[in-house]
């Protein structure tokens, strides 16, 4: 077994657990009446977020591992994982108010944000795919989440959320067709 095969089966042990959490969840929160559209839009954005990153580990099959670069590519699907955690909280503990939930979690939900959007800042430098301070196309999704998850800080305005929810849906999905990985 090669390193990458070793390490992209801890990194699908974390994905699994992210996505099996994230569609449970997405079917509680479509089939209640105390749902939310942006606590729903959320939940189907991090679905996509961590399928789309479980695909595109495959760009990593020619890094040379290092135990730093294994525990920097698990930071990713465990924090995708805390983040829908947050969300979706106490597993058979479903919230009287998705809305009332949301706002109150709003705060660690979008701190998470910010450090998954440093993770994706530093990842071509920690993995060796750029050299070390040139920026690439990735930076632009770094810094698209980082504002949207300091506004998210910022705001408590449920028009401002949904706007938020809605851009990273969109841009999310936008990004979902346009990943290219050799396989």
């Amino acid at each position: 077994m090669s390193h990458f095969e070793y390490v992209s089966v801890a990194v699908a042990l974390i994905y699994a657990i992210a996505v099996g959490r994230l569609l449970s969840g997405l079917s509680f929160s479509l089939s209640t009446d105390r749902q939310y559209w942006v606590h729903t839009t959320w939940l189907l954005t991090l679905l996509l977020v961590s399928v789309m990153s479980w695909w595109t580990i495959w760009r990593l099959n020619e890094v040379t591992w290092t135990p730093i670069r294994f525990l920097w590519v698990l930071a990713l699907p465990s924090l995708l994982y805390l983040r829908a955690n947050i969300l979706l909280g106490r597993q058979g503990a479903e919230p009287d108010s998705y809305y009332d939930y949301f706002y109150a979690q709003r705060r660690l939900f979008f701190s998470l944000g910010i450090g998954i959007s440093l993770w994706i800042a530093l990842t071509p430098w920690v993995q060796g795919l750029l050299p070390w301070l040139e920026l690439g196309p990735i930076h632009i999704n770094a810094v698209m989440l980082a504002s949207i998850s300091l506004l998210g800080l910022w705001f408590r305005s449920p028009a401002v959320h949904g706007v938020l929810a809605t851009v990273s849906l969109i841009s999310s999905a936008s990004g979902f067709f346009l990943i290219r990985v050799n396989v």
